[in-house]
């Protein structure tokens, strides 16, 4: 029994083991397996990366608390006050523009639409003829909000077309009689051959004028390529015409009045010189007549939104009673698809797009945006056209228009005379470029050109943006002449000093920093809490002191306000450099040279206006390049293919000290340029040295431990 027991447990045992055991494959299976594996591994991912590339198998998740793009704080406010209704219409082909950018601008416009339930946003698509219905309703609510404007355009044109027709058959009929008092001159008399000219120029109007009325007639005319008239170019070709043809008859009634004061003159020709002065004059007081109207006609934003439709592609901004437009090429540049010099691709576009769109809406709720003149002395190229290393305000003068600002500059050696406003009514910030540190103590005739007109300006009570470089005059106990025109005002520049920072090198050596980035800015003024927290580059700093006694008779600071927007705060590293025309590299400054206390670079003022009304303000900055393409367009790759400034501040700094200095103080907040990036604030050196503890000790310590805990767990 108990041998028929073990063998039958033999048995099974046996067949258990028989059972597992496994045939080994042969070496070509186990490779054509591992083959075919990575093919299928391969497959995945080639199809995986098929289906991300399609744009419908695409989301876009906001892993962050907010949203993924927020307004800046100075739309916010504009938006809060905002009445009746407000339309974006955005005329865009979506063939036409890259998905990416139109993405980012209808990101921005959610936020508009989030923010404020008085705007609403329409999307067109010209090659699309879904949207014709909406493309109507845009151009039906444009000629609505103009019908008032367009009625007065019309009847001005109608006139003027109906002058201009009269003068036609004036000149058909008397051509001849021009001509006739042209041969009845002898050869050497000048009006001989005046009158030659004339003649022939009448009997040309009978071809020539319809041509100026057939484009008349096609500028007012509404088709696919002009879906609003031009009203404006109608007014404008309208009025050159009949003023060239007024000024015309007024000159050949002026020869046949000449000969009236002839001594001898027959009776005949007398009454035929008389007949034509009465006829001539009377053509020419006509067509000035019909002339003056048309300038008296105030410019219509209609036509410029016209001419942008007719390109195909815009942005129209509708308040309740009046219109404006955003080119395309402004919302969507060519350029931005195009490799950065320095390797990157600035494609994000959407705090440009917020900025444009706000300057927009906020040109509407202004009657007259202000105008900032950019005061210098340089030689050509102008300041706002290209220039070598950059040297020029193109990036500045560039962030101006964006903001609606109307930019000139005045060359104050090439154009004595000071511009003149082009609207009535429009004010007007000067902003002075002051020259290049000078290598000698004598001012060339620039200079004291320069210095001449922005002197005036304040006397003029004009309101200015006044930088100062480091001068040689003050170096040597001179007076700076830029930096005592600041003293009215209870502000002097200390032009001798400069502010350096030792920075160390390699073998226990250091330099000399001239350049000092701040990005804590005081919050005394609204200007300053605009820019807080936006790095700004200041090169070869200045310090400026407050001042108070007589000056030539003058109480320095009278009836002044001052108060900061930047500070240097005092580092162990910093010091005030008087004698910076040696090399201050080679020697350690004295101790009593280190900042031990905040130093202003950057002051506002106000006084008693000398000529009466609002206080007059100033801006003095200790610094002269801050504004320059080469210091405040600096860019630096942020990852992604895209770029940010590296000195985002100085254009900040700009646009809020123009709306400040224009008196547009609701304007100044932080504006879109500070939603291009984030940036960390407060990065003291022992938070930066414990980070660096954390990474470079803490994380490896981390894992050991991890490692060791997890051997300590297998062996419980």
């Amino acid at each position: 029994m108990n041998k028929t027991k073990q063998q039958s447990v033999a048995s099974v045992s046996a067949a258990a083991q028989n059972a597992t055991t496994h045939r080994t494959a042969p070496r070509w299976l186990q490779v054509l397996n591992l083959l075919i594996f990575l093919a299928a591994v391969a497959a995945i991912i080639i199809a995986l990366n098929f289906f991300a590339m399609r744009p419908a198998y695409r989301a876009q998740i906001d892993a962050t608390k907010t949203r993924a793009y927020s307004l800046s704080e100075q739309s916010r406010q504009l938006l809060t006050g905002l009445q009746g209704q407000w339309t974006i219409a955005m005329v865009v082909s979506e063939a036409g523009v890259d998905r990416s950018m139109r993405k980012q601008i209808d990101e921005v416009l959610r936020r508009y639409t989030d923010a404020s339930s008085n705007i609403r946003v329409l999307k067109i698509d010209p090659d699309n003829p879904r949207t014709l219905r909406e493309y109507e309703s845009l151009l039906q609510s444009l000629n609505a909000l103009y019908k008032d404007d367009i009625a007065k355009y019309d009847a001005a044109l109608d006139t003027a077309v109906a002058a201009f027709k009269d003068f036609q058959i004036f000149a058909q009929q008397h051509a001849v009689e021009v001509a006739t008092g042209a041969q009845a001159t002898p050869e050497q008399d000048p009006s001989h051959k005046r009158l030659e000219q004339s003649a022939g120029l009448f009997g040309l109007v009978a071809e020539q004028g319809q041509k100026v009325l057939d484009t008349v007639i096609a500028m007012r005319r509404v088709d696919e390529t002009r879906p609003v008239a031009d009203y404006d170019g109608a007014r404008s070709t309208l009025a050159t015409s009949l003023t060239q043809w007024s000024n015309e008859c007024d000159a050949v009634a002026q020869i046949f009045r000449a000969w009236l004061q002839r001594p001898n003159i027959d009776a005949g020709a007398k009454a035929f010189a008389q007949a034509a002065v009465d006829n001539f004059n009377g053509m020419a007081s006509r067509l000035a007549a019909g002339a003056d109207p048309l300038r008296q006609l105030p410019p219509l934003d209609l036509s410029e939104i016209g001419h942008q439709l007719g390109e195909g592609e815009a942005a129209v901004i509708l308040s309740p009673d009046r219109a404006t437009v955003i080119p395309s090429r402004q919302l969507f540049p060519k350029s931005n698809l195009q490799p950065t010099s320095g390797g990157g691709i600035s494609f994000d576009q959407r705090f440009r797009g917020e900025q444009l769109i706000s300057a927009a809406i906020r040109s509407l709720t202004i009657e007259q945006m202000p105008r900032v003149v950019f005061v210098h002395a340089e030689a050509d190229p102008p300041m706002l056209r290209p220039r070598p290393n950059n040297a020029d305000l193109i990036g500045a003068a560039g962030m101006l228009k964006a903001s609606r600002y109307d930019v000139a500059e005045w060359n104050v050696v090439k154009s004595p005379a000071r511009p003149e406003p082009v609207h009535r009514g429009q004010r007007t910030v000067w902003v002075i470029v002051p020259p290049a540190p000078a290598g000698s103590i004598e001012a060339p005739p620039s200079v004291r050109a320069l210095y001449e007109a922005t002197d005036k300006l304040l006397a003029d009570g004009e309101c200015v943006l006044l930088s100062v470089y480091f001068s040689l005059l003050s170096k040597y106990g001179q007076p700076d002449p830029f930096a005592m025109l600041a003293a009215p005002f209870g502000i002097r520049p200390e032009t001798g000093t400069i502010i350096l920072e030792q920075q160390p090198v390699a073998h226990g050596e250091s330099e000399a920093i001239r350049a000092q980035a701040v990005q804590d800015f005081s919050e005394e003024t609204a200007i300053g809490r605009a820019v807080d927290g936006q790095q700004a580059r200041f090169d070869v700093p200045v310090p400026l002191r407050r001042i108070e006694g007589d000056l030539g008779g003058t109480l320095a600071g009278v009836n002044s306000t001052i108060h900061t927007i930047a500070v240097i705060e005092p580092r162990p590293t910093l010091w005030l450099e008087t004698d910076w025309t040696t090399n201050f590299n080679e020697r350690d400054p004295k101790p009593e040279q280190r900042v031990t206390e905040p130093i202003p670079i950057a002051l506002t003022a106000e006084r008693d206006n000398p000529m009466g009304g609002d206080r007059q303000r100033l801006i003095v900055i200790g610094s002269g390049g801050w504004m320059i393409t080469n210091v405040a367009n600096q860019v630096v790759t942020i990852g992604g293919n895209r770029e940010a400034l590296v000195n985002p501040g100085n254009h900040e700094l700009l646009l809020a000290s123009v709306a400040w200095l224009a008196g547009q103080d609701d304007l100044i907040a932080a504006s879109p340029l500070s939603q291009e990036v984030s940036r960390l604030r407060g990065i003291t050196p022992e938070i930066s040295a414990a980070w660096w503890w954390i990474i470079v000790a803490g994380v490896p310590a981390a894992c050991v431990l991890l490692g060791a805990g997890v051997w300590l767990w297998r062996r419980m």
